[in-house]
This record gives C-alpha cells, structure tokens and sequence, in this order.
C-alpha cells in the first residue's frame, strides 16, 4: 500500500534491497559458467554489456578481469552507483580468481540456471598466460581508478536511463541481462532495444527468474492470482512482476531480429495446482522456476512489427 505515497519511491532509491551481484563469490560463479557454457561457441567477448545491473556491477568486473576490454552496465532507472562497494567485491574476485578457485556449484548457488557439468577452475579457458596478463598490478589500477569515477573513457562504464539515449551505444560482441526480464512493464519493446545493442552475429542471453519472489506461500503463487487482485498487490510499484511464462518470452523474441542457439530450464516441483489454470498456463510453465535464453543478433528480422503497440 505504500507505492500509492509519493515518498515510497524516494525511500526505495535509497534503501534498496541487495541485489545477488554484491556477492563476490555468486559473479564469480556466474561468469565463469557463463565462460565454460559459451566456449563451444568460440564467441569474442571483448565488449560486453548488461542490463538492468542495479547499485554493483560484480559480473561485468569479472568480465573485465578475465580479458574484456570494455564493459558498460546498463540501468533502466536511477540508480545509486557504489563506487566503494565495487571495488570491495572486484578485489575479492582478484583473490579467487589468483587462487584459482572452484567454481562455487548449485549447492551454494541454486538460483543461478546455467548448470554445468565441471565445477572446477577452467585452466583452459583462463590460461596462466592470460591470468598473469588481466591481472598485472598496472591493469587493476586502471580498472580502480575506472570504478571509482563510475564512467570514464576506460574500460568500465556505468550509465543510468540508458533506454532514453539508447541509440548512442552499439555493436557488443556479448549482452545479457540478469533477472531482469520478468520485472520489465513492456518486455516487447526491451526485448527489441537490448538486441539493436548488439553487433551482427553478437551473442545475448537473457536469465529469467521464474518464481513469486516472495509474493505468495506458493513459488509459483504469482501465476494464480486474478487480474484485479494483482492490480492490488503491484500498486504503483514499476517493473514489479509482468508475469509472463518463458513461453510468452520466447512468442516476444520471435518478432526480435534474434535466433535462438539454446534454453536452459530449471524445474522445480509446482505443487497442488488447481486445473482452472490449465486453461492458461500448460503444467511446464507452472514447474519453470528459472531459465536462460541464448540468441544469436542475425542480419535480418525475419518480420517487421511495431512492438510498441
């Protein structure tokens, strides 16, 4: 009830809760899976970007420390940039990834959806060659000085609103977007603008959460409301939940300028479901609880709609 007071909205941009990327250990995950699932693609990663990244930018820093040029984190709204924060998880991340640690697996970071089959430090992919290289002390310091401005003309780059001014940046070899995509008011149009980023042939992937976030007793509790009694409950809250199934993701990206490579589903049990919902929802999209969506920007759209309608 408190997003219908203006002064909600103030007190949230201040005090809002920790996003998973200000964990060190959980970027560190994510990244290196992330580089174990992309190496059969032999894709450079040189210029990447994320959206929706919130106040810490943990797995673009991780990007930056295994040999991406540069990174420009992308938020949708205002944020807070925590200069400080950042570089407390980025020296972190210089210490394992020195140590050559393991990659935390899915007993300590079950939310994470890219589920691999080798949890062990990827020596292959970060050589010891490449290691002595992104992390020399001459490196690093630039890439403190970087975060500690925020946005500069180094490496690193933090924009806020950037979908006001998002014909300025093109041409990623690599973006992604981290639950993200089920919090979005108009996931046609961010679909859309997230892949005109990238350059042709450029890779995306878009991790989507699938669960109630704490909404209902039930994971999937979010799915089973009215209409009107999720008008109640979102308030005026913006980019709450939209709701959509992966499968109404995958209707979105059809009309992008995108193929799909590959999904990634995470499943989770669904519980007693009443069989009114089968009306709308089959039983697969009611036991998604995660999933993560690889495409590939092609040259073409294969059709050419306002999806701003």
């Amino acid at each position: 009830m408190l997003s219908y007071f203006p002064i909600y909205n103030l007190l949230k941009f201040y005090y809002e809760s920790k996003h998973s990327a200000d964990n060190p250990r959980f970027c560190y995950s994510f990244w290196l899976r992330l580089l174990k699932y992309l190496q059969p693609y032999k894709h450079n990663l040189s210029r990447v970007a994320e959206i929706g990244t919130g106040h810490t930018t943990g797995v673009g820093l991780m990007a930056l420390l295994t040999g991406t040029e540069v990174f420009c984190a992308f938020e949708v709204n205002k944020k807070k940039y925590n200069g400080i924060r950042n570089i407390q998880i980025f020296e972190a991340m210089v210490q394992l990834l020195k140590a050559r640690t393991p990659i935390p697996d899915e007993k300590e970071f079950p939310q994470i959806n890219i589920i691999i089959d080798d949890y062990s430090f990827p020596s292959d992919i970060l050589t010891d060659a490449i290691l002595d290289f992104t992390l020399n002390k001459y490196r690093l310091a630039s890439l403190i000085r970087d975060l500690k401005l925020g946005n500069t003309s180094g490496s690193f780059h933090y924009y806020n609103n950037w979908n006001k001014k998002k014909n300025t940046f093109k041409y990623f070899d690599f973006v992604y977007s981290r639950a993200v995509m089920e919090h979005v008011d108009y996931p046609e149009s961010i679909h859309k603008d997230i892949s005109d980023l990238l350059k042709t042939d450029g890779l995306l992937l878009h991790d989507i959460e699938f669960h109630s976030h704490g909404i209902s007793n039930l994971w999937n509790g979010h799915y089973f409301y009215s209409p009107k009694v999720w008008r109640l409950i979102k308030g005026k809250r913006k980019n709450f939940l939209n709701r959509l199934t992966l499968n109404e993701h995958l209707e979105i990206i059809k009309y992008t300028n995108s193929e799909i490579l590959d999904i990634l589903k995470r499943y989770k049990e669904p519980g007693n479901i009443n069989h009114e919902f089968f009306n709308k929802y089959t039983l697969e999209d009611l036991k998604i609880i995660g999933a993560c969506v690889l495409l590939k920007k092609s040259e073409f759209s294969n059709i050419n709609l306002n999806l701003n309608v």
